[in-house]
């Protein structure tokens, strides 16, 4: 009896690595660090040109103002900061979830803080997956760019469970096949 368990054991891990490639999506935290530096700089560029205005005629008589005083109220701290914070929740979604069950996901961070795993990944076929990351949103955009060709583009907006969740779904390839 041992032998047909041992013999049964081994044809399974056999056949594991025969089966479909395991996804890999590279979360591209160089871009999602950049959008969000560039985005603070533009609402406090944005804040100081309406500053006199927003003080005389209230926030709610300028264009923009609702929504921009909350990214220029986030930007006060380390955009950065935030941005690792929800790639962080954003991991820890992907870690927890079943849907996300044999999706490899590895972080980008920059050329000069690259990891041997991004650096891996990034020499097979993979997913690229970014944000555009807005300091202080609950839901942030998010933009995926498929294998081998990197052509076929998929998007959305969400929180870190949302995102992995629709990520997670489109690299196992339960919807639709994408070609552009």
């Amino acid at each position: 009896m041992k032998q047909h368990e041992m013999l049964a054991f081994s044809l399974s891990l056999a056949l594991a690595g025969c089966g479909e490639p395991t996804p890999v999506v590279v979360l591209d935290g160089w871009w999602n660090a950049d959008f969000a530096r560039e985005t603070c700089r533009h609402a406090k560029e944005w804040s100081r040109e309406n500053a006199a205005l927003i003080g005389q005629a209230g926030c709610e008589r300028v264009a923009s103002c609702r929504e921009m005083l909350p990214i220029v109220e986030a930007c006060a701290v380390d955009p950065v900061q935030d941005v690792r914070s929800f790639e962080n929740d954003l991991a820890t979604e992907f870690a927890s979830s079943a849907e996300c069950h044999s999706v490899h996901l590895v972080h980008f961070g920059d050329p000069k803080e690259s990891s041997r795993a991004a650096s891996d990944a990034m020499q097979k076929a993979y997913y690229s997956l970014s944000l555009d990351f807005k300091p202080g949103a609950r839901k942030q955009q998010w933009k995926m760019l498929s294998p081998p060709t990197r052509t076929a583009f998929t998007q959305g907006e969400g929180t870190p469970p949302e995102i992995a969740g629709k990520v997670c779904f489109i690299v196992k390839e339960q919807g639709a096949t994408l070609a552009n």
